[in-house]
């Protein structure tokens, strides 16, 4: 078959080309014949019994035979073409031409929009536009094919593009009700509702009755979703400083929007704005995400240059917000934007609160605790909205606090207001989980301490906290809490010990309680008791290693104790110390001071 069509292709090309030169001589034609008489006669030793394949060849070798042996044949008109009866005239060869070619075209259209619809159905909208678009070249005037691009256009939120395409499909057919609606949806999406609504009234005078109920739907629609708009704004402020419930308010209200198929960039922006002026610290990334977006689609607005690093503000990348800012207040100052005295209070506040943070840090190093809590605290303000410095300052508030008498409560608060701002601050962890330990709590304390471990594996510190955690909680709630009784800490020295103890005997000896009651007396004795108990352990080193990190032969399962670098050194003389290189035991300072002067300078 594919000899026989090619020969007969080469016969016709040939009987154009003759027709086109006329009087002049040419051999081109004659090669064509030669090679369609070949393709004859090789379709003909594959199908003997090929009848047209004989036919055919027997017309052409009379074609190409000289014209004396033509003549001696018999008269025979020069211009009488034998093909005439194979293939027409010239004017029904070029009939079937076209309507081969226009049949074709009909077949190309009907895959590309099948294959259009396809991928629209299953959401693949830029596939689903690219087809419909391939078919509109074949038929720039096709209503549907407009019609179905200006969809998948709606989709992809191209609204300008998807209202041309609406535009044009009326310019062919005024009236089309349907484009009339999806070039209004294009419009409202958006965010040029009176635009929407003066071309659905062009609509109305050119649909029929039917399609009009169709356009007064998507009127009411495109008021609706304008006065709703309108409320939302009126809740939200360009400052951010309006009230978190009202923007959460504005959030349910553009859920509704959006559900009912509002996508425009206007509602995209109030999200935006409702998302940072309520305050959720969960929905950082979703507002860093949507900032950002609305940022490269108009990367000169000082607003979104300023909502944008406020979001990365929510999100704890501060240095990044900071460079954001002073990009907002750039942008602000070339433009006039009344938005510059917020930006310019808002970069007075991230470094009021570094200055207090700094000021709170030289406080505790000078062991000034609750100067140092209350420097912090007062750094919170200024932090609002800056999850990472409001980590840290909680953070740092808990570790102050830890320091003073009868303020652990409070310090635990504050260690879960920092995990709180932060959750993925190690150190807030790890505060929490020492704050956890010193109650009791072990397997809480332990929690934590796997959790800042995950964050941050090599934490100054944590190792040796996580040994004591690991074996308190393999101990379960049997574990005596001898640090609670005496009223110190973990890490405090030995010489604390002692001097606690003979406060506490003093105070709760049976002398002291000879005129109480039975019950008083009872209670007296009993804590007199546990004084003991924790004295007798944690007044000897080798007893208090055991309580601490348990036996010898168990600890090697409970991570062991380091040697230069990280471990423990229980020296003579009192106290142990955190070993850094050199023990420093011999300061008679304890772990946890040693911990501070290191973690503190040049981390937080």
């Amino acid at each position: 078959k594919a000899l026989f069509r090619r020969a007969q292709a080469r016969v016709a090309w040939a009987l154009q080309i003759e027709k086109g030169l006329a009087q002049t001589e040419s051999s081109e034609p004659r090669t064509l014949q030669n090679l369609a008489l070949a393709d004859f006669k090789a379709v003909i030793a594959a199908e003997p019994g090929n009848a047209d394949a004989r036919r055919e060849m027997a017309l052409l070798r009379e074609v190409l035979r000289p014209t004396d042996e033509k003549d001696e044949k018999g008269p025979q008109a020069k211009d009488d073409n034998p093909f005439t009866g194979i293939f027409g005239d010239s004017k029904q060869m070029k009939e079937r031409q076209r309507q081969a070619k226009e049949k074709k075209r009909q077949e190309e259209l009907a895959r590309l929009r099948e294959l259009g619809n396809a991928a629209h159905r299953s959401g693949y909208y830029e596939a689903a536009r690219s087809h419909y678009a391939n078919a509109i070249q074949l038929d720039p005037k096709n209503v549907g094919l407009l019609l179905n691009r200006a969809a998948a256009h709606l989709m992809l939120q191209n609204f300008q593009d998807g209202f041309d395409d609406c535009r044009n499909a009326i310019e062919t057919d005024p009236g089309c009700g349907k484009a009339y609606v999806r070039g209004a949806k294009c419009l409202q999406g958006s965010g040029r509702f009176d635009e929407a609504e003066a071309f659905l009234m062009r609509g109305f005078g050119n649909v029929s009755k039917e399609e009009q109920y169709d356009l007064s739907a998507q009127m009411h629609a495109i008021r609706s979703a304008s006065q709703v708009l309108g409320q939302i704004g009126a809740m939200l402020s360009p400052t951010l400083d309006g009230s978190p419930s009202d923007a959460r308010w504005a959030l349910r209200k553009l859920d509704e929007a959006e559900a009912a198929g509002h996508s425009a960039p206007t509602l995209r922006s109030l999200r935006l704005q409702a998302l940072l002026q309520s305050g959720d610290p969960t929905r950082a990334r979703e507002t860093e995400q949507l900032s950002h977006r609305l940022l490269q689609e108009d990367p000169e607005s000082p607003q979104l240059n300023y909502w944008h690093s406020l979001s990365l503000l929510r999100s704890r990348k501060r240095p990044q917000a900071k460079s954001a800012l002073q990009q907002a207040k750039v942008r602000a100052e070339e433009a006039e934007s009344s938005l510059l005295p917020t930006i310019t209070a808002c970069l007075g506040r991230l470094t009021t609160a570094d200055e207090l943070k700094d000021e709170g840090n030289r406080l505790f190093q000078a062991r000034r605790w609750e100067e140092a809590a209350e420097k912090y605290e007062e750094g919170l303000a200024p932090s609002s909205g800056d999850q990472e410095m409001l980590g840290i300052l909680h953070t740092n508030i808990s570790a102050a606090l830890r320091k003073v008498e009868n303020r652990s409560r409070d310090a635990l608060k504050h260690a879960n207001k920092a995990v709180e701002a932060n959750p993925q601050y190690a150190k807030a962890f790890f505060r929490r989980g020492v704050l956890y330990y010193d109650e009791g709590r072990w397997m809480e304390s332990l929690q934590d301490f796997r959790k800042a471990q995950d964050l941050e594996p090599r934490l100054q510190g944590l190792d040796d906290w996580l040994r004591r955690a690991r074996y308190a909680g393999s101990e379960g709630k049997e574990r005596k809490n001898h640090y609670k009784v005496l009223g110190l800490f973990c890490d405090c020295r030995q010489e604390d010990i002692k001097k606690r103890y003979r406060q506490l005997a003093k105070e709760c000896h049976p002398d002291k309680v000879r005129s109480a009651s039975d019950k008083e007396k009872a209670a007296a004795e009993a804590r007199f008791k546990a004084v003991n108990e924790a004295h007798e352990i944690l007044s000897s080193e080798e007893k208090r290693k055991e309580y601490d990190f348990g036996p010898p032969e168990a600890r090697h399962s409970y991570g062991g104790f380091g040697g230069g670098g990280g471990g423990f050194h229980f020296g003579g003389g009192g106290g142990f110390g955190f070993r850094q290189g050199q023990s420093r035991a011999s300061r008679g300072r304890g772990f946890w001071e040693d911990y501070d002067d290191d973690d503190w300078h040049g981390h937080f």
